[in-house]
């Protein structure tokens, strides 16, 4: 019966320490402060702390509502400056009838600030025609 204890304990400590290091769990969902820019039709998460994502990655964007028909996805690094065209995955990404956008990462990105939707025109560039305003309900890693 110790040893069950035991490796239940030592089960618990790699857990919190997955989660301490800022590693995803399938199915998190992720907690930080949203805003929303109008003028730019963009909205975004402030991550804090700082979070790393690895290659593999799933995440998962539940916008508000349907007003963007599609949208860049950027994952901005805690040096990159947020009004340089950085960090953008995937490209032009279509917003599912459920108001979903899906993006696997196919590298990892370290010390992520934030991560965006961008709507509209971002940087000047049409990414697909009639587009509106993008704005995050949450965000989910799976």
């Amino acid at each position: 019966m110790a040893n069950r204890h035991t490796a239940f304990a030592f089960l618990g400590l790699i857990w919190f320490a997955c989660i301490s290091s800022g590693t995803s769990a399938s199915g998190e969902v992720l907690n930080g402060d949203i805003d929303n820019d109008s003028k730019w039709g963009s909205s975004y998460m402030d991550l804090n702390p700082f979070r790393n994502f690895h290659a593999g990655a799933k995440l998962r964007i539940t916008l508000q509502d349907r007003n963007a028909n599609c949208v860049l996805v950027r994952l901005l690094g805690s040096d990159q400056d947020p009004s340089k065209k950085v960090g953008i995955v995937g490209g032009s990404l279509e917003v599912r009838a459920d108001r979903t956008v899906s993006v696997e990462l196919t590298q990892d990105y370290n010390n992520i600030k934030q991560i965006s939707v961008h709507g509209k025109e971002p940087w000047g560039q049409t990414i697909c025609p009639r587009n509106g305003n993008a704005r995050i309900e949450s965000i989910q890693i799976d």
